[in-house]
């Protein structure tokens, strides 16, 4: 019936506001977590131990004007620290 359409949308919609309000909860868990490790540190300095994962950054198309390195990849797939 079109009443039970508008309540599932209804529902539907919740779900997602639901979710996303969840990943954003977990999102800001996150930051401060690492913030939380980089202020727990001198100078701001982070330390990796074996096996965190990381990714950096290429700085070197920063300055690049190129077009061809517009759309390029600035950061590195994750990779698990090998040793200190």
């Amino acid at each position: 019936t079109p009443r039970d359409a508008v309540v599932h949308a209804l529902y539907a919609e919740q779900q997602r506001l639901d979710g996303y309000e969840e990943a954003l909860k977990h999102a800001m868990g996150r930051k401060s977590r690492f913030d939380k490790k980089v202020h727990g540190t001198r100078a701001g300095e982070v330390v990796f131990r074996k096996g965190d994962l990381v990714q950096f950054r290429f700085n070197k198309l920063d300055n690049n004007i190129s077009t061809k390195t517009k759309l390029a990849v600035r950061w590195s797939q994750p990779v698990r620290v090998a040793e200190r």
